[in-house]
């Protein structure tokens, strides 16, 4: 999932400016696979793209340049538990505005999304992070489906007519992600529709090329 998603941004004119490893801080140090690096910054004109490989999103303190932070702290097996580590996070910063993406890869099918993944997912990155700026929660919290089936390419939570006119923040969905089939397109509009200074950038772009 992380290649496919630096060939998606890249097929799409983005290029690789930077990469790192950041180790993160947390409690004593938190293991990370030291071999694959886990900041990415890409940039295409004027919008700055970072992908963050399991970065930490923490109630403590904000990490490795994100704005993100975790709005609760539980308790479990009599240990606070204050900081989460999504799959994936995009950081679309264009001018001054910033709008995030949360993403969870899952080798599961579709049906097993839906009914094992998705409510939890939505409950800990839709209901427990929140963004410390003027947008106060990130736009996408999004499954990558592993496993392939019968299923369409994505499956978007909100679906009903108003829904696709009034676009709630954020959307909830289910992509696509194996080795049997190509999200670059789909995926792509998805993240048009709902990051809007993408959808500005990518406008601002056709306008000065045509």
């Amino acid at each position: 999932c992380l290649f496919r998603l630096l060939s998606i941004f890249q097929n799409h004119g983005y290029i690789l400016t930077h990469s790192n490893n950041h180790l993160y801080q947390v409690n004593n140090v938190y293991d990370i696979d030291m071999e694959v690096a886990n900041t990415y910054i890409l940039q295409k004109d004027e919008m700055i793209l970072t992908l963050y490989y399991q970065p930490v999103i923490s109630s403590l303190n904000f990490y490795n340049g994100l704005a993100l932070y975790r709005t609760t702290v539980e308790k479990r097996n009599g240990k606070k538990e204050s900081y989460f580590t999504p799959d994936f996070v995009l950081k679309f910063a264009y001018g001054d505005m910033e709008e995030y993406v949360l993403l969870d890869a899952k080798f599961s099918n579709r049906t097993s999304i839906q009914s094992l993944h998705l409510d939890d997912l939505i409950y800990k990155y839709g209901n427990q992070i929140a963004v410390n700026a003027q947008l106060k929660t990130p736009v996408m919290v999004w499954a990558l489906q592993g496993r392939t089936d019968e299923s369409y390419d994505t499956y978007r939570m909100h679906n009903s007519s108003l829904a696709q006119i009034y676009k709630p923040i954020p959307s909830y969905g289910i992509a696509k992600f194996n080795t049997l089939n190509k999200p670059d397109r789909y995926f792509w509009k998805e993240l048009l529709q709902d990051v809007s200074i993408l959808s500005k950038a990518e406008l601002q772009h056709n306008n000065i090329a045509i």
